[in-house]
């Protein structure tokens, strides 16, 4: 018997990938998340709200893994699972996911309101307010980072040499070097979304955070480029979004109390960092990257 389960949020990706999917499968499944693609390589992903929205999730109110059966293992590519598109939802082994009542949620999280957070300083030009936070920020990340021992990892260095490299690109509006720093990083580290490319997610929302858009869109597109065909295809969806300005809910959620002065700020962090076992620490370490050199 199908289990019907309704959509209580979708960003607008959804429904686009509804339209023009003929063909999909799944691609990866979790507790809380089932990843699917298309014939041209796009991802929808139904999740729970323990993960909540995204640039291209349906967020349900659950499921369970006998709706899917079978299920190879909990990171495994399931291609004997069944999936079928239509306009207003998808089929998925046993679950029907209907999409129709979904509220639209918009994935681009709203920079400029955090880039205009200013105080007005003697001279006339403006530093944002939330940057007094900094220091505190990048001791908790820090501190989280050295409980998981992430900084002693066997691609740290090279993770970090790419980095580094990356942002003297950014700096100095070297195309060449931006490739190089962002090849060096993109696909490095295991896992699904490897570490490096949870950095270079950051260091693009960084950008967002403190730059204007005519400048972000061509650094972003460079960026994307190099990384998409060296990586999984799961992580190349974060970081086509993540160059477009859009993130998952926790990232709003973290511009929006940042552009209030928001004391629950802390709050937020702790929960992104808490993201899979490191990609929410890579990615505040790349966004704290960019904010710091601002």
């Amino acid at each position: 018997m199908n289990r019907r389960l309704g959509a209580i949020q979708a960003a607008p990706a959804v429904w686009q990938w509804l339209a023009v999917t003929r063909q999909a499968r799944l691609l990866y499944l979790f507790d809380h998340a089932i990843n699917l693609v298309n014939e041209y390589g796009d991802v929808l992903s139904v999740v729970t709200p323990k993960i909540g929205a995204g640039p291209f999730h349906v967020v349900v109110n659950g499921f369970v893994a006998g709706d899917l059966s079978p299920i190879e293992g909990d990171e495994s590519p399931a291609t004997n699972i069944g999936v079928q598109v239509q306009p207003d939802g998808m089929q998925i082994g046993k679950l029907w996911v209907d999409v129709r009542g979904a509220a639209v949620w918009p994935p681009r999280v709203n920079w400029e309101r955090l880039r205009a957070h200013t105080a007005p300083t003697t001279a006339g030009s403006g530093q944002a307010v939330w940057h007094s936070h900094l220091p505190h920020l990048q001791r908790i990340v820090q501190q989280h980072r050295m409980e998981l021992g992430l900084d002693t990892t066997v691609w740290q260095p090279p993770l970090q040499t790419g980095l580094d490299l990356l942002l003297t690109g950014i700096a100095q509006g070297d195309t060449v070097v931006i490739q190089s720093g962002t090849a060096q990083l993109a696909g490095l580290g295991p896992g699904l979304t490897p570490a490096g490319d949870d950095v270079l997610m950051g260091v693009m929302l960084g950008l967002w955070a403190t730059k204007a858009e005519a400048t972000i869109r061509p650094l972003a597109e460079v960026m994307v480029a190099t990384a998409v065909p060296r990586t999984t295809t799961l992580s190349a969806a974060g970081l086509r979004a993540a160059g477009r300005g859009e993130a998952g809910w926790l990232w709003h959620e973290l511009s929006n109390r940042l552009s209030v002065t928001d004391n629950r700020w802390e709050e937020t962090v702790a929960q992104i960092l808490a993201t899979g076992h490191s990609s929410g620490a890579d990615a505040l370490l790349g966004f704290l990257s960019v904010i710091r050199g601002w």
